[in-house]
């Protein structure tokens, strides 16, 4: 794997805080903010697989909007809610309008 470079601006004073861990841990500061960004990264992919799971489960009724939009969010719990009904509406029409056409 190839590393490429990047470069931040941070505050002063978080500076002085990596530099801080930095030495504690005998790393470089580049270290230590590279450990820090792949750790936030791979938080944030075990997030989305966990809202991932939770909206399949929401979507087979397993568990109910409560507790489906404390875990991904109002907005996009009301969003999928709808994004459901509409398709089971659509759903049961072609049902119905397959019966009615045999």
């Amino acid at each position: 794997m190839s590393l490429e470079q990047v470069s931040i601006r941070v505050d002063s004073r978080l500076l002085q805080v990596l530099d801080q861990i930095a030495h504690k841990k005998y790393k470089r500061r580049s270290d230590i903010i590279r450990d820090a960004l792949v750790d936030y990264v791979e938080h944030d992919l075990e997030i989305r697989e966990v809202k991932e799971i939770i909206t399949n489960k929401f979507l087979e009724g397993i568990i109910d909007f409560d507790d489906f939009s404390r875990v991904v969010g109002i907005d996009t719990a009301e969003q999928i809610k709808i994004a459901k009904e509409t398709l089971e509406e659509s759903i049961s029409r072609a049902k119905k309008d397959s019966k009615k056409n045999s």
